[in-house]
């Protein structure tokens, strides 16, 4: 065992906005802020985004919209949400989780406002 490979590697990043968690309403915090010009840090602890909506889980997004056949038909959230939940619709019709995952990092990533932390943990901002 060595410490030093187990040790916290800290980092200082300088920011407008920083979210704390890369579940489906921390990605559209930070892509709505980033949008809005506001240079933004979107810190995740798992090494994909969605939270219970990711791969790891599989809970589907569900709110007012009929996500993949769900209940509500004439429903439907709007926002970056609904631009998430459309592309997958377009992209995804077998409703793969991994593809899920995908989408919402290219969502992320296509973002200039955006510095994106994977597998990363908070203690003190």
């Amino acid at each position: 065992f060595n410490q030093d490979v187990r040790a916290n590697k800290i980092v200082q990043i300088q920011s407008e906005f920083v979210v704390v968690g890369g579940g489906t309403a921390g990605v559209c915090a930070a892509i709505t802020a980033a949008r809005k010009g506001t240079k933004t840090v979107l810190i995740q602890d798992r090494p994909v985004l969605g939270g219970n909506a990711s791969s790891e889980v599989r809970l589907w997004i569900l709110g007012a919209t009929s996500h993949m056949g769900n209940n509500n038909r004439w429903a439907r959230e709007g926002g970056v949400m609904d631009e998430i939940l459309v592309e997958n619709l377009y992209r995804n019709k077998e409703g793969n989780a991994v593809v899920f995952d995908t989408i919402l990092l290219e969502k992320v990533l296509n973002e200039k406002n955006i510095t994106l932390l994977l597998n990363t943990s908070v203690y003190g901002l």
